[in-house]
């Protein structure tokens, strides 16, 4: 992300992931994410944050 020039970055993500093994069945599933940086000017450094999942989108439906 060294060519990154932005001050605040805002994305989602999806994580896919194995589940736990139960009754000799692994499930996959996958999880979305939301993203958040805000550029510190006095450090030159993008910290990153991982938010809650996106459920107020999917409660508008």
């Amino acid at each position: 992300m060294d060519d990154l020039f932005r001050k605040y970055i805002d994305m989602e993500v999806k994580v896919e992931f194995d589940r736990r093994e139960y009754a000799d069945t692994q499930s996959q599933d996958t999880k979305r994410f939301r993203v958040i940086g805000v550029h510190n000017e006095d450090a030159d450094d993008l910290p990153m944050s991982v938010g809650v999942e996106l459920l107020s989108r999917e409660l508008q439906t």
